[in-house]
């Protein structure tokens, strides 16, 4: 494994709060002081605001009305139920991709319309609206296309099936480039001219509103009130890594919910076979257990199967799916790791981190379906813009993730006469490329990085919640700390501090020497601290050594007896 420093290199920035308003929501709210103190740090100092934070209404969700063409969808659908027209629903491969085509399908269903759905094969189709789904809906007598996490740059294919009479409407959330497709209508809040007040939806999200204004205008049942529709938004929120704020709070906490009480078989199979015991799911659970399990078989062979497992409705069935995506997740881990070791050296041999400010590698040994993974990891240790390629023939195909201050596909709108096509989000896109632009790519892509990143935006932030006491961490706070559920992009794991804790012994830990634990003393108390991916460190802390450490507190899902302290960052006690 190629050393790296990125633990330590971080910018650690301690939130100050009011301690009457500690005290104050502490007594009214009947919260441990660390808890109230977080909920402080966070902005939600007084009553009201924390208990809507804790406990967000389902009710409150913006009308769907709002959005730019929702009135013309809802009439389009309307008609096509009231006439028992034949609606493709086309998906992505991705998790919120299978949850928006799981949710429309089994909806649009039970709603009385003939609904088959499309899936594409990444290495067939690639992403977005292919000419092969189009033909397939012409084949099953389609008059109406529903996308879904896709769409926003499909001109070409809209006007195919237009051509052979099947009207489209689009669900997405991509960001549009230029004009629009020419479709019946086009469902997605980054619209320049939406003036929908919320804009970082998935594409699940997107659909679940679409369908509360169908149910309200046709006067169905709403889909709030479903469990089976809430579980699908609440995956595909936290999986999309959209931000966990406004209505993708309020639709992952209820999400969640509906995701622990297991009513969906196929979900409740894939759980039992990846071990997940918790009677309570939380945002990690979907992030690291759930949301990877259904985006292997996509990745690495045909996510229909995960399609088939969220559709399943016997628990044969289900429990053959589950078995199946949890046997694909072993293997993408196995190619990821092969992935990241190889990029890893490519970083240390031809990355020069003083001056590339955006890190771009290319392979032809890289597997497409894991490089956007192993992107996101590069982001983790070296806080820069990543775009790795994978190349077959003369032609490779990238996933880019970005840090705060870098809109990589802004960037890219930028480089566009280098690429063959691209789209994505302000922190993720991809890419398709000629291998012989690569390099060209990589110093323009640069030359924009120097110009919009500063030194700030270059060295990673580390925002702590609150210093902490040993006895303050208990399994009853770590309970208390489940009401900041869900957590991830936009609503972190609280972030906790101890400082100058003495190092009693540091050991490689788990499977594969990947991790690292740590035993140590704070103020009389002895601590277990592990630290996942930082098994580099062990050999700068010897017994006796004076430590920082940011960690989180949890309790594991493998055993709920116990508590579980994660390390975040950590360095030398003198470096304060």
């Amino acid at each position: 494994m190629v050393e790296h420093k990125s633990f330590m290199n971080m910018r650690w920035e301690m939130k100050t709060v009011d301690e009457s308003d500690v005290e104050r929501l502490s007594t009214v709210l009947g919260l441990p002081k660390l808890v109230a103190r977080v909920l402080c740090s966070r902005g939600f100092s007084e009553p009201s605001s924390a208990l809507e934070f804790m406990k967000p209404s389902i009710e409150r969700l913006h009308d769907p009305f709002l959005m730019a063409d929702m009135d013309l969808a809802v009439k389009r659908i309307i008609s096509a139920l009231r006439n028992r027209e034949v609606i493709l629903i086309h998906g992505d491969y991705d998790a919120d991709g299978i949850c928006a085509t799981a949710l429309l399908s089994s909806k649009l269903s039970q709603w009385g319309s003939k609904v088959y759905w499309f899936i594409p094969d990444r290495f067939v189709d690639g992403y977005g609206v292919s000419m092969r789904a189009i033909n397939a809906a012409r084949s099953v007598g389609a008059t109406l296309m529903i996308t879904c996490d896709c769409g926003i740059t499909s001109y070409k294919e809209v006007e195919y099936a237009r051509s052979l009479g099947i009207d489209t409407v689009i669900v997405d959330h991509h960001s549009p480039k230029g004009f629009l497709p020419n479709a019946v209508a086009i469902l997605n809040p980054k619209r320049l001219d939406c003036k929908y007040p919320f804009k970082e939806l998935s594409a699940t999200g997107v659909a679940l509103k679409l369908l509360c204004a169908i149910a309200d205008e046709g006067k169905f049942e709403s889909p709030l009130d479903d469990e089976l529709c809430l579980d699908l938004v609440g995956i595909a929120t936290i999986a999309d890594v959209v931000p966990l704020v406004d209505e993708n709070r309020s639709l992952a906490w209820h999400g969640l919910n509906a995701l622990s009480k297991r009513s969906r078989v196929g979900l409740r199979k894939l759980m039992e076979c990846a071990g997940l015991r918790s009677s309570r799911i939380t945002g990690a659970h979907v992030s690291f257990i759930i949301a990877p399990r259904l985006n292997a078989p996509g990745r690495l062979e045909d996510a229909r199967d995960a399609l088939r497992l969220l559709l399943a409705r016997n628990e044969t069935e289900a429990e053959a799916l589950a078995v199946r995506l949890d046997e694909l997740n072993r293997e993408r881990q196995d190619e990821e790791e092969r992935v990241l070791e190889e990029a890893l050296e490519l970083v240390a041999e031809r990355v020069d981190l003083s001056s590339d400010l955006v890190i771009v590698l290319s392979s032809h040994r890289w597997h497409q379906g894991v490089i956007g993974i192993v992107a996101s990891r590069l982001v983790e240790l070296f806080h820069r813009p990543t775009i790795l390629i994978s190349v077959e023939g003369e032609t490779g195909k990238g996933s880019c993730r970005s840090i705060q201050g870098f809109d990589i596909a802004m960037a890219l709108d930028s480089c566009s006469n280098l690429l063959v096509s691209y789209g994505g989000h302000q922190m993720a896109a991809g890419l398709v490329i000629r291998e012989e632009n690569i390099e060209k790519l990589r110093f323009a892509i640069n030359e924009i990085a120097r110009q919009w990143l500063s030194e700030n935006e270059l060295t990673a932030k580390l925002n702590i919640d609150a210093q902490v006491h040993p006895n303050e961490l208990s399994l009853d706070v770590a309970h208390k700390m489940m009401l900041f559920e869900p957590c991830g992009c936009g609503n972190p794991k609280p972030t906790l501090a101890l400082f100058g804790v003495k190092v009693i012994e540091s050991n490689i830990h788990g499977s594969g020497g990947k991790h690292l634990r740590i035993l140590a003393e704070a103020y009389g108390t002895e601590l277990e601290f592990v630290g996942y991916r930082m098994s580099h460190m062990v050999d700068t802390l010897t017994a006796g050594h004076s430590i920082d450490l940011c960690f989180t507190l949890g309790i594991p899902h493998s055993d709920p007896s116990k508590l579980s302290l994660q390390i975040k960052a950590l360095r030398h006690h003198s470096d304060r």
